[in-house]
């Protein structure tokens, strides 16, 4: 009973850390060969759903998804050697039209009709780049004509405001959702770091 108790309480507790996520799918959605990081609908369904041996969804696998980028099509990881145009081009293909979460989207109400439950929502968490420490030329975030260094050759606390800036700036661009999902509920972000 105690012990009984004792996991409910555990449960409750993450649940409330993980802003309700109980089991988390993860996506890796960088520039990978043969196309691998991006997701259609149809490559999502068997990853967020149980699925029959006729490939129809008989359950939930996961309520959340992290999608995870870790490389670029310039070859920079987004563990430190990835720039500004590295990042606007992950933004940009996770957010675009028929991308990686309109993919999600599709996926979630077409397995929640299956199942019955058209107001299922996947909970999403983003990925943010890590900065890294040794980017001399990551660009101009604020636009006032610096490019951006975060080595700390140019002073430890000018590199740490640097890097803040870059990261504050990543996650204040909003992209456009190209019409309601209703279904996706975006939690939070996740630093990705090598």
């Amino acid at each position: 009973m105690l012990k009984d108790f004792l996991f409910c309480w555990v449960i409750c507790r993450l649940e409330k850390a993980t802003g309700g996520i109980r089991n988390l799918g993860l996506l890796y959605n960088g520039h990978y060969a043969g196309g691998k990081g991006d997701w259609s609908k149809e490559r999502i369904i068997p990853n967020n759903s149980y699925v029959n041996k006729s490939g129809e969804p008989v359950d939930w696998m996961f309520d959340g998804i992290l999608y995870l980028g870790l490389n670029t099509p310039e070859g920079h990881g987004f563990n430190g050697s990835a720039n500004m145009s590295d990042w606007i081009w992950y933004l940009n293909k996770t957010f675009a039209a028929n991308g990686d979460m309109d993919q999600l989207n599709a996926a979630t109400v077409e397995v929640g009709a299956k199942l019955n439950q058209s107001d299922h929502k996947t909970k999403v968490v983003l990925m943010i780049p890590d900065p890294g420490e040794y980017m001399s030329n990551f660009g101009d975030v604020d636009g006032d004509g610096v490019v951006e260094d975060f080595r700390d050759s140019i002073g430890t606390d000018k590199a740490l405001q640097n890097r803040a800036k870059a990261i504050q700036w990543y996650v204040s661009i909003r992209r456009s959702k190209n019409g309601p999902k209703k279904i996706i509920q975006t939690l939070s972000l996740s630093a990705c770091t090598g």
